[in-house]
């Protein structure tokens, strides 16, 4: 059984952000978590939990805006 993700954003929103952007922008969009997600993760600031779920925050997110594949 898979293992739910407890970082999962709504099928609604994804789904609009997918009909909203076009390729370039979900790039980019992409492109600015990645930076932003290295620069909260590398802050003095932060404990190592908070920086663990920076991290899986980021990853997840990133995960779920990939569009479905067929196959």
């Amino acid at each position: 059984m898979e293992k739910e993700d407890p970082y999962r954003i709504s099928s609604e929103y994804l789904l609009l952000l997918r009909k909203t952007l076009t390729v370039q922008q979900t790039q980019k969009l992409v492109q600015d978590i990645k930076v932003w997600c290295r620069n909260e993760y590398g802050m003095p600031e932060y404990s190592k939990d908070e920086r663990l779920y920076i991290k899986a925050l980021a990853e997840s997110f990133l995960n779920q805006l990939k569009p479905p594949t067929n196959g």
